[in-house]
């Protein structure tokens, strides 16, 4: 896998929206954090277009992409939102110049697109909150970038669901459960031999989730991973009839059938603390006594 240039002051950042609308007043606190830090930053010249719920037509958020990608001074490449929209882009570009010249792609939730065009490409890039989640009151922010400056700082967190003694290396994929099942099928699939899963999710129904789950294991991928890492999933809805159990269970019941440890409650997603991980890069976790430490053992 290869990771992009660490970043340094004076370095460029981009900033486009790939996906879904957004304003100017999204962006303020974010921007102004990012100049703070010694960086240069430009916007995408379509940043702010709406064309219903997306940030432009198709042809302008591919053309700010392309941009983006192209650009030959730039580092990182920060996403401005997510919503809806990757999907529809991804393919409308070339990726032939960002190969001979990776910058880190930063953003979740629908960015989990990119990433996984990038895991596809060998190249690291980092789930993290985008421009418009930022705030300078939540370290989350400190994280990224000191993850872009190549610190890659040791995460820590608290599980009742994770008491028992697990540990496991391998390279960390995944992102956005939703996004992963639809683009199941595509040249975009999740590469799930020898991986760390990680996946968050939020306003989904249960069996929903559970469908999704299950997909994976009809594919026979469940039994190609070497653990799963479940993050935050906000806002879980239940049907008419709601399901009788708790989505956790079923993760449970999966990985011990598969024999793979599962680590719960990270705190990643679509949370105010939603901390960055570098995808990609390869990481020990390991879970004691309800403590869950998540490591990376490959340095760019």
């Amino acid at each position: 896998m290869f990771f992009p240039t660490s970043l340094k002051k004076n370095d460029l950042i981009l900033v486009i929206a790939p996906a879904g609308v957004v304003t100017p007043c999204q962006l303020t606190k974010g921007l102004e954090l990012l100049k703070q830090k010694g960086y240069e930053v430009i916007l995408g010249k379509n940043l702010y277009h709406s064309y219903g719920p997306f940030a432009g037509t198709d042809k302008e958020r591919a053309e700010d992409l392309q941009w983006a990608l192209n650009h030959p001074k730039a580092k990182a490449i920060w996403m401005a939102r997510g919503g809806y929209g990757s999907a529809r882009v991804v393919d409308q570009v070339s990726w032939e110049l960002f190969q001979q010249n990776p910058k880190w792609i930063i953003g979740f939730s629908d960015i989990t697109v990119f990433h996984q065009k990038c895991q596809h490409l060998g190249i690291a890039s980092m789930h993290g909150p985008m421009v418009a989640q930022m705030k300078e009151d939540i370290p989350t922010f400190e994280n990224c970038i000191d993850h872009l400056e190549g610190k890659h700082t040791t995460l820590k967190w608290n599980s009742s669901l994770s008491l028992s003694e697990n540990k496991v290396t391998g390279k960390l994929t995944g992102g956005n459960l939703s996004i992963i099942s639809s683009l199941r099928s595509t040249p975009l699939d999740l590469i799930f031999d020898d991986q760390i899963l990680f996946i968050e999710d939020i306003d989904e129904f249960h069996y929903n989730i559970d469908r999704m789950l299950i997909n994976m294991v009809l594919a026979g991928d469940f039994a190609k991973l070497k653990g799963i890492i479940v993050g935050a999933f906000t806002q879980v809805k239940e049907g008419e009839n709601p399901m009788p159990f708790d989505f956790k269970e079923t993760i449970i019941e999966l990985t011990q059938k598969y024999n793979i440890p599962a680590f719960f409650d990270a705190p990643i997603g679509h949370i105010n603390e939603n901390h960055p991980v570098i995808l990609g890069s390869e990481v020990t976790i390991q879970s004691q006594k309800g403590e869950v430490t998540l490591s990376y053992n490959q340095k760019e």
